[in-house]
């Protein structure tokens, strides 16, 4: 009998070490999977509620952005650049002086801090307040280092005489000289004529 409990045992040692040394060499961890498993989402370095920032240039305000959440991201990946993201939408005002001139509203907005871009999504709404004009898409790029504010898709722009739509605009960041490169037709808007009752 003692002769079969010693021989139980040493199985029994013998399986269990068989079963750790298989575990240990057939566990292969790429760290790419790794990362890939337990990052699914990347997470903001920053995170920030009611946004309210200006920027200025020689002490005069230029910009006011507005935004419910603003997020701060920062890929790991060696290629890819930081951006901010605004998922519950952004409210951009621009100024000469202290006067509001022009605004944008979207609701999505994204900064791509490397390029100087802004990307505004989703209901993009461009005034200017002095000419009393207004452009609807569904995109809006502003490229700040160049001052200039465009889309490929398409605009529909309201002046205070006619209404114009096409595919694709450009302005500069004041929406005081701009041009919808593919017009589709644009029409004239009659204060006079009255809705039928």
């Amino acid at each position: 009998m003692n002769i079969f409990c010693n021989l139980h045992k040493h199985i029994a040692c013998f399986i269990i070490i068989a079963g750790g040394v298989l575990l240990f060499f057939a566990c292969e961890n790429d760290i790419s999977e790794v990362k890939q498993i337990t990052y699914e989402t990347e997470l903001p370095t920053i995170k920030i509620n009611d946004l309210h920032t200006m920027m200025t240039d020689s002490g005069q305000k230029r910009v006011v952005l507005d935004a419910p959440v603003m997020q701060s991201f920062k890929p790991e990946e060696q290629d890819a650049s930081p951006y901010d993201e605004y998922p519950e939408g952004l409210t951009v005002k621009f100024y000469n002086q202290d006067t509001v001139e022009s605004v944008i509203k979207a609701e999505y907005g994204i900064y791509y801090a490397k390029q100087q871009l802004w990307e505004a999504k989703r209901n993009v709404v461009g005034k200017n307040l002095v000419k009393e004009e207004q452009i609807n898409t569904e995109q809006l790029f502003w490229d700040t280092k160049n001052e200039r504010i465009y889309t490929d898709k398409f605009v529909r722009i309201t002046t205070k005489e006619e209404i114009f739509i096409g595919t694709g605009f450009e302005s500069n960041q004041d929406f005081s000289s701009w041009t919808i490169n593919n017009p589709k037709g644009s029409f004239v808007i009659n204060e006079n004529e009255q809705e039928p009752s």
